[in-house]
């Protein structure tokens, strides 16, 4: 499947560049208010995955592979520098994608609320049906969803994000989401040569803690870090706190000791 030119939005002009990969029926719009706190030496990308947001929406190419090569693609057609690369739920996992196949085009590897393999599939099978692959979720399942990423489920910003989830086909969301369940990597990540930060928020109800801590355990010196007051969604739900966990994270680790 040919790499596709992806639809992105660039937040601030710093020197210091982050790739950010949202989740599963999600957009760009999930790191709008992440992207907003960051310092004026950062600047942030935020990528369309095919088949979501205003990118491409081709009826195949759902693979792993396919999302990397869009995403090398957008690398090198934007020229960035080398990127801390972050990466929420089916989006941390195309990042834990990236890392081991495209390690030297990245500095840090962060990872929001995801896993080596999908171990809430049959979370997600309960909240649908058994065409789950073919539908994608009905509108009702697809509202009820994504209501469950977040804590407080009057959340004002849900209606926007359940509208955004329906913006792609169901047959698109079902065969990104087949193909999301069928990559396992946990025989593989502790190859992973990226200093990586792993966030996790305490009242997430889509992945379990040992999921976080299993990416911490066996990725050569991992970190965890919990986000209280979070569900499956810390960068919306507590954005400060997300970014500071990140700062912090650079900080110690003196990912962008060469560019001061």
């Amino acid at each position: 499947m040919a790499a596709l030119d992806l639809h992105f939005q660039v937040y601030g002009t710093g020197p210091r560049t982050l790739l950010l990969i949202h989740g599963w029926a999600c957009s760009h719009r999930y790191w709008e208010e992440l992207a907003a706190l960051l310092p004026s030496e950062y600047r942030a990308v935020a990528v369309d995955l095919r088949g979501f947001g205003d990118s491409p929406k081709p009826p195949t190419g759902y693979h792993f592979d396919d999302h990397a090569a869009d995403l090398v693609r957008l690398i090198h057609r934007l020229s960035l520098p080398r990127a801390a690369l972050v990466g929420h739920s089916m989006g941390g996992a195309i990042a834990l994608h990236l890392a081991l196949g495209h390690a030297p085009l990245f500095r840090a590897l962060t990872i929001v609320d995801a896993g080596a393999y999908v171990a809430q599939r049959r979370r997600i099978l309960e909240l649908a049906d058994d065409d789950l692959f073919q539908t994608g979720m009905t509108t009702d399942q697809l509202s009820r969803a994504v209501t469950s990423w977040f804590h407080d489920s009057e959340d004002p910003r849900i209606p926007e994000f359940q509208r955004i989830a329906r913006s792609s086909p169901g047959p698109i969301r079902g065969e990104a989401l087949r193909c999301h369940i069928a990559r396992d990597m946990r025989n593989e990540i502790r190859n992973i040569d990226l200093p990586t930060l792993v966030l996790y928020g305490a009242l997430d109800g889509m992945r379990s803690y040992e999921e976080a801590e299993y990416l911490r355990d066996t990725i050569p010196g991992a970190e965890l870090r919990v986000i209280a007051g979070a569900a499956h969604s810390p960068q919306v739900e507590r954005p400060h706190e997300t970014v500071v966990a990140l700062l912090d994270f650079f900080e110690r680790r003196r990912i962008w000791a060469d560019t001061l």
